[in-house]
């Protein structure tokens, strides 16, 4: 978030918040401030999730397209978490500050826990994909809505153009023109969770229950697929016993071709894919550079950028190895 965004934050609007959500004050417990102020707390006994968002990062209507998102979520049988509704009966509040409003919403806490590396087995890849296939299943039944970004307007796709990288700008433009040569039907493209990796659900008794939509957007589902590799990639050889790239990508495919069909073509165009988010975690990583870094961290940007100007993705498969259903 922007530094301004925090000078307009304070108690008083925490408080607030919580109230209209009639949410305990004394067990508020922060969470995370990347793009919104993440609590945890306890609403009528039960554990919930209080998240406040500015209107500089998300317009209201995008939030409410999220909301029917999960909604629709839900009623597909897919465990999301649940949205809460305010002392107004609203799943939105607004507080307004001098500068915009900040957006409140509460939504119940997933049971489980994160997975942790014993938990990067073959049924946990199953699982997650799983699971992946079932939203797509789900978007392909959702009535189209022009609330939710589509995948060429979202913040780390045109943020690039704030950062005078020309090198990387071009990149981008080659690689969109790329995408946007690709077929649209809905049954390849559609509303995503598009940020569906370990850090964004729970496991809880083998299943996983998914949360944090705040960047479902419109794109090709083959996108929520390429995420899930390049997040794997960072732990599959930590593993035990270890698993290759491959290996992951089976066990994945085996549990979302149970619940939904992509042909093969389009998983074998994951590494387009996985260089569209490689892009997209850059420019949110340069985003942050105002802030202190550490010299990993800027020796770890500076092989992103050769990465990305280089045309490779961060993550390298082997396709004669990978099963087709």
């Amino acid at each position: 978030m922007e530094a301004f965004i925090y000078d307009l934050f304070n108690e008083d609007v925490l408080f607030t918040a919580a109230e209209r959500f009639q949410i305990e004050q004394s067990s508020l417990e922060k969470v995370s401030t990347s793009e919104s102020f993440i609590y945890s707390g306890i609403c009528q006994g039960k554990e919930i999730i209080l998240r406040i968002t500015h209107s500089s990062h998300r317009s209201v209507i995008e939030i409410e397209g999220e909301m029917e998102w999960i909604a629709h979520l839900i009623s597909q049988g897919v465990p999301a978490s649940r949205p809460v509704l305010s002392v107004h009966s609203n799943v939105i509040e607004e507080i307004p500050t001098k500068e915009g409003q900040f957006f409140v919403t509460v939504f119940e806490k997933a049971p489980g826990r994160h997975p942790n590396i014993h938990d990067w087995k073959r049924d946990f890849f199953i699982e997650w994909g799983r699971t992946t296939g079932a939203m797509h299943k789900a978007a392909v039944l959702f009535d189209y809505t022009t609330k939710r970004p589509m995948w060429q307007n979202e913040y780390n796709i045109t943020a690039i153009h704030t950062y005078g990288e020309p090198d990387l700008i071009e990149v981008q433009r080659q690689l969109i023109c790329d995408l946007e040569a690709l077929p649209k039907d809905e049954s390849v493209y559609g509303i995503i969770h598009s940020d569906f990796e370990d850090g964004n659900f729970f496991i809880h008794h083998g299943t996983i229950h998914p949360f944090d939509f705040d960047e479902c957007q419109y794109h090709w589902f083959a996108y929520d697929i390429g995420n899930a590799v390049r997040a794997a990639s960072w732990f599959v050889a930590d593993t035990n016993p270890v698993y290759t790239v491959e290996e992951f990508l089976n066990d994945f495919l085996e549990g979302y071709y149970s619940e939904y069909h992509l042909d093969f073509h389009w998983i074998e165009k994951l590494p387009t894919f996985i260089r569209l988010r490689d892009l997209c975690i850059y420019v949110y990583l340069i985003g942050k550079r105002d802030h202190d870094m550490s010299e990993w961290e800027k020796r770890f940007l500076a092989s992103m950028k050769e990465e990305i100007r280089a045309k490779k993705p961060c993550v390298q498969i082997n396709f004669s190895h990978i099963r087709r259903y």
